[in-house]
């Protein structure tokens, strides 16, 4: 997602981000959504100049921020929390942005491409969870029965997930304004 974004690897690491295991339990959002989301709002920080905080900053901890806005994303959205998965507001979590006064147009620029990106995901798979694209959760393997641990271990939901990334990536891709 840093490359579709077009983001900096010195500062946006996003080599563990799949790794990482989410606190929210097995009834989250694909991660492509969620991913989908902190590289939305990292472009539009990055396009717009406004993520002084963070270059400012000898921290080096960009990894640990990306995951706590993922998270915080996918803790917010279980499965009945939130209304609208495009309702997410990465600014109020991000702690380097904190003191930064973000304008509306900027909001309003994260929430209609989110929004965007989120109808088009919803029109594409009927779905927007994990568990309802791959039809088990990738975390909790353990709670399954022999028989559904031995077709997962087959790999076949992958090409599911593949889809998934592909369209996520193509989808994000065309709703990057070029011209900011």
């Amino acid at each position: 997602m840093r490359d579709i974004a077009w983001l900096p690897s010195d500062r946006w690491d996003f080599d563990e981000f799949f790794s990482y295991r989410p606190k929210a339990g097995d009834q989250f959002l694909c991660k492509c959504l969620a991913t989908g989301a902190v590289a939305i709002y990292l472009d539009i920080l990055l396009k717009r100049d406004i993520d002084q905080a963070a270059v400012a900053s000898d921290n080096g901890d960009s990894i640990e921020r990306l995951l706590h806005i993922f998270d915080t994303y996918l803790i917010e959205s279980i499965k009945g929390k939130m209304e609208n998965t495009a309702d997410f507001d990465p600014f109020k979590y991000d702690e380097y942005m904190r003191d930064v006064n973000v304008d509306e147009d900027v909001q309003k620029e994260f929430k209609e491409r989110m929004t965007a990106f989120c109808a088009s995901f919803q029109k594409q798979f009927g779905v927007s969870y994990c568990v309802d694209i791959l039809g088990f959760c990738p975390f909790c393997i353990e709670i399954y029965d022999e028989k559904k641990r031995e077709w997962i271990s087959q790999g076949e939901w992958r090409q599911k997930c593949d889809k998934v990334i592909q369209f996520s990536v193509k989808t994000i891709l065309h709703h990057i304004p070029q011209d900011i």
